[in-house]
């Protein structure tokens, strides 16, 4: 299972990096087991959009939220990336040591509990339901998982005022 899952990290960044894609539904019943290799094959392809999409990113959250929620609880051994971990690594660009990028990543992600994590996915889910939810009770995954990721600079609207919030301390 834990070569499938790793095999399913590298898959997701394959399709963003080299095809420019984002599945856009991915979850594992769109991951099926090759009966010969015994490798990952990822189906229904057919509704990916490319990057220029304006809903790509956040369909990439909800991919790789997708990979995690199934992962998680069956590795019991290795912990699984966090939400954030996993999205930098389909999407930082160039030339990547995987396996070195993803050592550092899972010895980051062993230093938090089962009860973080559990409560991070419930978090997110709560706050998918709930828009109203109080700032207090959402963690770094859940406003990750609804906050906006600009692709370019001509989706900043206001790069002025968005500059200021960050320096007088009022946003990230």
């Amino acid at each position: 299972l834990e070569r499938l899952y790793r095999q399913a990290l590298s898959m997701i960044r394959k399709l963003y990096q080299e095809c420019h894609l984002v599945h856009a539904d991915l979850s594992e019943y769109n991951l099926l087991v090759h009966p010969e290799t015994g490798d990952l094959v990822m189906i229904d392809v057919g509704q990916a959009v490319e990057h220029e999409h304006p809903h790509a990113l956040d369909f990439l959250k909800h991919d790789c939220l997708n990979l995690l929620r199934f992962f998680r609880p069956r590795l019991q051994e290795q912990p699984c990336l966090s939400l954030r971990q996993l999205f930098d690594f389909v999407t930082t660009k160039g030339d990547l040591e995987e396996e070195s990028f993803l050592a550092a990543a899972h010895a980051e992600a062993a230093s938090l509990s089962q009860e973080a994590i559990l409560a991070e996915e419930a978090a997110v889910e709560e706050r998918a339901r709930d828009h109203h939810q109080p700032a207090h009770l959402m963690n770094e995954e859940a406003i990750f998982i609804k906050s906006f990721v600009p692709r370019t600079l001509e989706e900043v609207r206001n790069v002025e005022r968005d500059v200021a919030l960050v320096e007088g301390g009022q946003t990230q």
